[in-house]
């Protein structure tokens, strides 16, 4: 869960925002996460804490760099087939 959900994030920050500040515009990181980064959700607490450390990145990220305006999309509840086995097709909620 870690290693996707906030290291994934890591590794594309470490690999776009070098490139980002090199060619002297403004540029934009959009970081993904959900609810979870603003609320507890109980029995998903591994997930709860990647999602809050996702938040965290993007504001340290938005406070750190000025030229670069960070930003976390936190969707809301997904329903999909491969997690509920209703045969569904992915849609949000």
């Amino acid at each position: 869960m870690i290693d996707v959900d906030l290291w994934g994030v890591i590794h594309g920050i470490h690999a776009f925002v070098p490139r980002i500040l090199a060619s002297g515009a403004p540029g934009w990181v959009v970081n993904t996460a959900s609810m979870a980064a603003v609320t507890a959700i109980p029995g998903i607490g591994p997930y709860t804490a990647s999602k809050h450390a996702v938040l965290g990145i993007s504001d340290g990220l938005r406070g750190e760099l000025a030229a670069i305006e960070a930003h976390t999309h936190a969707c809301g509840e997904v329903e999909a087939a491969l997690v509920f086995g209703s045969g569904a097709d992915v849609f949000v909620a």
